[in-house]
């Protein structure tokens, strides 16, 4: 076995680290989605990322889409419905609520997840969270809550919701969904599962886009333009979900679902780099708050 298989091998078997990848690509994702918001509408984005992924994974999966033919035709309902809700209805509610609101607005109102992840496991299925991992998901958000407020008490009780925070919000409550029926598939090779999911969300979402091609708005076609969706279909779409479906797999979706904690950290420390500012106190403060919150969760007790 080559370096590189090794490396592979042992990445594919370290939930974590595929979480943080996850992360920092969809902490990404929300700060280009805002950035371009003016020359890419939010139903052009969407359709041609995922239309891009979905023919990515497709090549990539195809020998083994055949061989698991039997699987995915048993298991088509659930997958329609998981590209419209972890695909098609994420992305589009997510870019909308980027047209109205800031990147880091709507970094911190996805960070909400793991906390909608855990009641709707408890009211679905009846997974009880564990004392530590609640602790653990308060610590993350207080320190999500450090870095957004800037260090500031007075600017964190500022803070309000508006529309694009709202729809942003119905974004994550339809993750959370899909997260606890993505653990639900039987289908466990997440490749596969990825180009299925994929394919379905963009379908979805082809209607979505002829409307919005109806309404006059088009997306402006510039080598900026063009690379933001080459990044979201490859980084954001392909590589952040195998690396999610994969840790929802060996974890679960609660733990799974405390990728979002990382999410602001990742984001505040790219626009830092990106806009040439200084990196603060409260920006370290807020990434060990966070970091503890993420060991937390990810600890197994016996209760777990």
């Amino acid at each position: 076995m080559s370096r590189v298989e090794a490396l592979a091998g042992w990445l594919w078997r370290s939930p974590y680290l595929l979480l943080s990848l996850a992360a920092f690509f969809w902490a990404s994702n929300s700060v280009v989605g805002r950035g371009v918001r003016e020359i890419i509408p939010p139903a052009a984005l969407s359709f041609w990322r995922w239309a891009l992924a979905a023919a990515v994974m497709a090549a990539i999966a195809g020998p083994r889409l055949v061989a698991q033919r039997a699987a995915l035709r048993a298991e088509w309902r659930r997958l329609t419905l998981l590209g419209l809700l972890g695909v098609a209805g994420f992305s589009m509610l997510l870019y909308l609520g980027l047209q109205r609101t800031t990147a880091v607005n709507g970094l911190l109102v996805q960070a909400v997840q793991p906390s909608l992840t855990m009641l709707a496991m408890a009211a679905l299925v009846g997974e009880r969270p564990t004392a530590r991992m609640i602790v653990g998901l308060i610590l993350s958000l207080a320190g999500v809550a450090v870095i957004v407020a800037r260090g500031s008490l007075q600017q964190l009780l500022a803070f309000s919701p508006n529309h694009g925070d709202l729809l942003i919000l119905a974004a994550t409550m339809i993750y959370s969904v899909y997260t606890i029926l993505l653990s639900r598939l039987s289908l466990r090779d997440p490749i596969v599962a990825a180009a299925a999911i994929f394919v379905a969300g963009a379908a979805w979402l082809a209607p979505a886009y002829g409307a919005e091609l109806a309404a006059g708005a088009h997306m402006v076609v510039t080598p900026a333009s063009v690379a933001v969706v080459l990044y979201t279909a490859l980084f954001a779409s392909c590589l952040a979900y195998i690396a999610y479906n994969r840790t929802v797999a060996l974890i679960g979706p609660t733990r799974a679902g405390s990728v979002t904690n990382l999410m602001p950290v990742f984001g505040t420390l790219l626009a830092t780099v990106a806009l040439h500012e200084r990196l603060q106190g409260y920006h370290l403060l807020g990434v060990a708050l966070v970091a503890a919150g993420v060991v937390l969760v990810r600890a197994r007790t016996a209760t777990a």
